[in-house]
């Protein structure tokens, strides 16, 4: 009953900080959750879209793992430096290919510490039924803008900033986010 009631809080919390309907209790780290984010996309479009838009500023061990997971999906995957002033090859990337894009992911704050979110990316993708991923440092959401505010369908992270410290060892339990459309291909425990 108590590890239940702990659980619950847990998701109560994250669900608060990311502004998304549903979260989960039972990842292991930011690697496997951004491997689950994957099958999400993959599912939702049941099959059919095989490309994935990705911001060159995530953690170098996030990109290697979705690296990995589009190569065994035989999917298509697609870096970006989202920060970039000139965000039309983006923009007209997208436009060029919005049939075969499953998602988009981009991190904020990114791995050299910038918040940075692309609002026009972001409107785009919601005009073209395009699902939308962040990586979020889940303090970070005490001040700045949730996900659910920015429309993002989908948010990840390490919730290690509110538990043991990483040089105790690890793994650290990752949260995972989405909205209401997404909670049957969920993974993991849902209290």
């Amino acid at each position: 009953q108590g590890r239940l009631e702990s659980q619950f809080n847990y998701q109560t919390m994250i669900k608060e900080l990311t502004g998304l309907n549903v979260s989960n209790a039972s990842l292991l780290d930011e690697g496997s959750t951004i491997s689950e984010v994957v099958n999400i996309f993959h599912n939702y479009y049941k099959k059919k879209r095989n490309i994935v838009i990705c911001s060159s500023n995530l953690h170098p061990q996030i990109l290697d793992i979705i690296k990995t997971k589009c190569s065994v999906l035989d999917l298509e995957l697609e870096l970006f430096n989202f920060n970039d002033v000139n965000k039309e090859d983006i923009l007209n990337y997208i436009e060029y290919y919005d049939e075969n894009i499953m998602g988009i992911i981009f991190s904020y704050p990114d791995t050299y510490g910038e918040i940075y979110i692309p609002y026009d990316i972001i409107d785009l993708a919601k005009e073209k039924n395009i699902l939308t991923c962040s990586n979020n440092d889940i303090l970070s959401l005490v001040k700045i803008k949730s996900p659910g505010d920015l429309g993002i369908d989908i948010s990840f992270g390490t919730s290690q900033r509110f538990g043991i410290p990483m040089w105790y060892g690890g793994p650290h339990p990752s949260f995972l986010a989405v909205n209401k459309k997404l909670l049957r291909l969920m993974p993991g425990r849902i209290i």
